[in-house]
């Protein structure tokens, strides 16, 4: 059996979908995606949106390096090239971690903006 683009996971509900949505006290879910700069998760996030939509969820995309660009007077990511971009990122995570003393200040990032 040939698949075609209309037998896609994606372009059906889950089984799950047409369970009932607990109302009332709803429980938050927080996934994470991690990679290396420059990979694509984009497939994966519109994914995981589809599914968590199918049963209820809304989704709120946190990217970590966005507080570089929140922040553009301490640190300096801007660029014209793809390479220097992700050189620009790279540093700026490393000088973040080293400006904060912390190797994990990301994952307040992600917690914080989460409720921001």
């Amino acid at each position: 059996m040939n698949a075609s683009s209309s037998d896609s996971p994606l372009d059906s509900p889950h089984p799950l979908a047409n369970l009932p949505i607990p109302t009332g006290d709803r429980r938050e879910a927080f996934f994470g995606l991690i990679a290396p700069i420059g990979v694509d998760l984009d497939a994966v996030t519109l994914a995981l949106t589809r599914s968590l939509s199918n049963i209820g969820y809304n989704t709120n995309e946190i990217r970590l390096t966005d507080i570089f660009r929140k922040y553009p007077h301490w640190y300096d990511v801007k660029y014209k090239t793809e390479e220097l971009k992700y050189k620009k990122y790279i540093r700026a995570g490393d000088d973040l971690r080293k400006d904060t003393g912390r190797d994990d200040r990301f994952i307040f990032n992600c917690a914080s903006a989460g409720y921001a």
